[in-house]
């Protein structure tokens, strides 16, 4: 029998209707292709996964959607999983606008237990994007990060 983990976002989750029951102990709701890109400092801190994409695709299909929100030492982190090309800046500036209003309109529980810096930008095999291209300011601007791989401090 598995154990269920308390977790603050599938309380949360459980009280949203478009995304009830979606919430995963640690990473079962991410796909394992994109496993590998989620490195915590400590697994065990790591409660809980949601898949926001594949939750809420029938309801929102052209929508631009995040990919995913984890919990982590509890708070809540966004994580879209993308190629990282400058071609590629404005379709995740766009997704990450769709999750921000999506967080305010529908989900505001989750975004109450957000952490301060919440949103990661992981490239799906390598950056193309340099550090001094005036698109990594955009996703500065717009409080997006883009790092290899997703990894946090546990403050």
């Amino acid at each position: 029998m598995t154990r269920s983990v308390s977790s603050p976002l599938k309380a949360a989750a459980d009280q949203i209707e478009e995304v009830r029951g979606c919430c995963k102990d640690g990473l079962q709701a991410i796909p394992s292709a994109d496993r590998a890109k989620f490195k915590p400092i400590n697994m065990r801190l790591l409660k809980a996964s949601l898949d926001i994409d594949k939750s809420v695709k029938d309801r929102y299909p052209e929508a631009s959607r995040w990919d995913y929100a984890v919990e982590y030492a509890g708070k809540v982190y966004f994580v879209e999983v993308h190629g990282a090309t400058e071609g590629e800046v404005q379709k995740v500036i766009e997704k990450g606008r769709w999750l921000k209003e999506w967080l305010r309109e529908r989900a505001e529980k989750i975004s109450d237990i957000k952490a301060d810096a919440p949103f990661f930008w992981v490239p799906t095999s390598g950056n193309q994007i340099l550090k001094t291209s005036p698109k990594m300011k955009l996703l500065a601007q717009e409080g997006i990060a883009l790092t290899n791989v997703w990894r946090v401090n546990e403050n």
